[in-house]
């Protein structure tokens, strides 16, 4: 990063212990995503509203839960730290898509992506979490406005779909925001603990100097 983009998103260095472990437990929440899209799938059953078939929702939510396990997959298999934090990103997005068409777009579920885009910004890098933010606004404004009874369940939005995909769009961009200053404060912190420890090792160093 460079420029404005590097002051808008500081960069944060995870050790690679601190990395693994995030990945490892993030890993294991996308992978517990299977079951209960599977479980909410079938205990839901085919929701049918107005302007979609059956078919296409079945086809849908299965489509991504399918496309959630290989994620999951992917993320223990990949082979550089971005790699498996854009593979878990991927399928936290994609989780939270599952859930909510298996549910009939029920607005309450809506809150799941929120809670995946806090979890995919736990790997602090800015390129699995911006492309957890285009995917949110992609899913929304794609099938938001082109099959609103697929996110949505309230009537209004099926009519008036514009109206809801940016009220959502702000709250997803709110949400995302608070991140960003989580994560410069983290860099602020650890450019502090940074500085600290070097002035430490430079006084250390005089001092080893000055008893020779």
């Amino acid at each position: 990063m460079s420029g404005g983009l590097a002051e808008l998103l500081p960069r944060v260095t995870l050790s690679d212990q601190a990395y693994a472990s995030r990945h490892r437990i993030l890993t294991i929440i996308l992978w517990l995503h299977v079951p209960l899209l599977v479980t909410v799938a079938l205990v839901v059953g085919d929701i049918h509203h107005p302007g979609h078939s059956v078919a296409v929702h079945r086809w849908m939510v299965w489509g991504f839960i399918a496309l959630v396990a290989v994620c999951a997959v992917l993320a223990r298999s990949a082979v550089s730290r971005r790699g498996g934090a854009i593979a878990v990103s991927i399928g936290m997005l994609l989780a939270a898509d599952a859930l909510v068409h298996a549910g009939g777009g029920m607005t309450d579920l809506h809150f799941h992506f929120f809670v995946v885009l806090a979890l995919v910004s736990l790997y602090q890098d800015w390129v699995p979490f911006a492309l957890a933010i285009i995917l949110v606004a992609a899913h929304h404004m794609a099938l938001g406005l082109l099959l609103p009874d697929l996110v949505f369940s309230d009537p209004r939005a099926w009519a008036h779909p514009l109206p809801f995909v940016v009220l959502h769009a702000a709250f997803v961009l709110a949400a995302c925001a608070a991140q960003v200053m989580y994560w410069r404060y983290s860099a602020a912190s650890q450019a502090e603990a940074e500085e600290v420890r070097r002035r430490y090792h430079l006084v250390d160093s005089e001092a080893v100097e000055s008893g020779r």
